[in-house]
């Protein structure tokens, strides 16, 4: 459970960037920064759960992410994420994907910007990047109490 102990100091050192630090300034990399760590906490706490799963014979894994990731899309519900939760995780995995690979990025108009190298186009919103943070402590939470049991 090596990675739920990783992902609950990235889950605590979020929201303190998130409702502290972030009211001191508003920068571009920041910002950035907390989408990834946010993409990569969930990514932490989907393959600690889906190791626990597998370990109690739950699941079997496959060596292809996609099919690991439909398996854990099956188990959700046993841990309190709503089709809105899994949505809004594949939200977080696509927008981080394109902030990685992005040539460019920039904030305007309290919205993260991010340029792509094919020219695409795509925003976030604060509220959006709050809404990574929050599905973040709440599924972590939600993993502590269901494993706990």
């Amino acid at each position: 459970m090596k990675n739920l102990t990783e992902a609950g100091k990235k889950v605590f050192l979020l929201d303190h960037l998130l409702n502290v630090t972030s009211k001191l300034f508003n920068d571009k990399n920041f910002y950035a920064k907390i989408i990834n760590e946010s993409n990569d906490a969930i990514k932490k706490m989907i393959t600690s759960v889906l190791q626990y799963e597998y370990l109690y014979k739950n699941i079997n894994l496959s060596k292809d992410k996609n099919k690991n990731f439909k398996k854990f899309v099956e188990i959700s519900p046993k841990y309190k994420l709503s089709d809105g939760d899994i949505k809004t995780i594949q939200e977080l995995f696509s927008f981080s994907e394109s902030l990685k690979s992005s040539s460019m990025f920039f904030i305007k108009d309290s919205n993260l910007v991010v340029l792509s190298d094919d020219s695409k186009v795509v925003t976030i919103g604060l509220d959006k990047i709050k809404s990574f943070v929050n599905l973040s402590k709440r599924f972590f939470s939600n993993i502590k109490s269901t494993l706990s049991k």
